[in-house]
């Protein structure tokens, strides 16, 4: 990745966001991270704007909603929808680079350590 290059970062406030954010930066990379107040992720229309004056070529999304105080409904709304409302703004606004960060509770009760090829078994609504 040159400097030059724009990269969107979604969830700089997460565990793994923060960090994400820290090590571009100690690259010479200033990302772009938005908050989810600017970026909302449950708003088509929103999503499309800012990405559409942000015109990032690389996005590592990792905003979402966690944890236990979540209702499914928010976790499908949130991490779903906006998800999917993400994708279909970078395909209107040519986003070369697209990296989809997951979570260890996808792969559910499985021995660890969790592999890729593993299948999903998740038992929450934040893992589906």
């Amino acid at each position: 990745m040159s400097e030059a290059q724009r990269i969107l970062v979604t969830g700089r406030t997460g565990f793994i966001g923060s960090y994400v954010v820290v090590r571009l930066r100690e690259q010479g990379i200033e990302p772009v991270t938005p908050t989810l107040a600017d970026l909302d992720l449950t708003n088509a229309r929103i999503t499309d704007s800012v990405i559409r004056s942000i015109q990032p070529e690389i996005v590592l999304h990792l905003g979402g909603v966690t944890g236990a105080d979540t209702t499914a409904e928010r976790c499908n709304e949130v991490n779903f929808i906006g998800t999917v409302n993400l994708l279909q703004a970078f395909g209107r606004t040519g986003v070369s680079r697209v990296v989809l960060f997951g979570i260890a509770a996808e792969y559910g009760p499985q021995k660890t350590p969790f592999r890729e090829d593993m299948p999903v078994q998740p038992v929450s609504p934040y893992a589906v």
